[in-house]
């Protein structure tokens, strides 16, 4: 039986099969800092499949440079909308249910949230 807090390749296989290009690129460029080598592995190897090369994966990584804010450890910041790289960031409000308005908090937004 496989540790169920250790690391499942298998688990992140699926997972990785089943994702788009752009999550994959932003997982292996964006995200890497925070991602488990064996699983950068495993997206590599995907992307490869895809036809995504070395060459892909940099552009990617250089669309992404200008734009994209990073945090204190190299990883990107995430949308607090989606699960894209945040582009801004500031002051908005939690709502509950999506309408009223609780508590301030701070927030990223992606290219498409901001």
């Amino acid at each position: 039986m496989a540790n169920p807090f250790g690391f499942d390749s298998q688990r992140v296989l699926a997972n990785v099969r089943s994702a788009d290009i752009l999550d994959l690129l932003n997982r292996v460029t964006a995200y890497r800092a925070r991602t488990d080598p064996e699983a950068i592995q495993i997206i590599e190897a995907e992307l490869r499949n895809r036809e995504y090369g070395p060459a892909e994966i940099e552009a990617h990584a250089q669309s992404l440079a200008s734009d994209v804010i990073f945090l204190e450890d190299g990883c990107a910041a995430c949308c607090s909308f989606c699960r894209l790289p945040a582009v801004a960031e500031g002051w908005g409000w939690h709502r509950l249910f999506r309408r009223l308005p609780v508590f301030p908090r701070y927030l990223y937004y992606c290219k498409n949230h901001r």
